[in-house]
Order: C-alpha cells, then structure tokens, then sequence
C-alpha cells in the first residue's frame, strides 16, 4: 500500500489547516493510500524552521513515506513520489525567497 505524507501549513494560530486537510484526505482516500499528517500552525512559510516539514522530511529520509502531498493554490498536488507515481504534471515549484520578498 502506498504511504503519503501530507503537508499542511498556516502562517497564524488564529487559522485552521483543516479545509487543508479535508482535501487532502479525500485526495488520498480516493487512492487507497494510507496517510500521516504533518501541520505547521501559526508557522511562516518565510520560515527557515518548520516543525512539522521537518518531521516530515526525516519520515522522508527514513523511508516511511511514498508520496508527498500538499495543497497548492487550493488544489491537493503530488510533488514528490516513488513506487511508480508522477508527480502532478505542470507543478513546478517556485524557488524560496527570503522574508520580505527578497531573493
């Protein structure tokens, strides 16, 4: 069975990854995958250090996981995979810039 990891991430406390979720549970549900959340709260995507990415990506780096998915502009993506599985195709993803939107 392919093993997903899904990512979730919002920058305030005051938000809620669930609608985050709720799709990308159906997403891998409607695979058959099995799937370990990991969600960053009140996390900046200008951040360096995220908690929950960084925990994901040791379940990478251990081989626990298959698949990455995380929503993008709304929509659920596969951006990383094994086991035969192509990534979402036109995703690209956009190079990181620093805080304030400096390269």
């Amino acid at each position: 069975m392919t093993r997903a990891a899904l990512y979730a991430r919002v920058s305030t406390t005051g938000q809620t990854a669930e609608n985050q979720l709720l799709a990308l549970r159906a997403f891998t549900a409607a695979r058959g995958w099995t799937a370990a959340e990991f969600v960053d709260h009140g996390v900046s995507g200008a951040k360096e250090k995220r908690p929950a990415l960084e925990a994901l990506l040791a379940s990478v780096r251990a081989r626990r996981v298959d698949v990455l998915v995380c929503v993008v502009n709304g929509k659920p993506k596969v951006l990383a995979c094994g086991k035969g599985i192509v990534p979402t195709p036109g995703f690209t993803p956009r190079p990181r810039r620093a805080a304030r939107g400096r390269p």
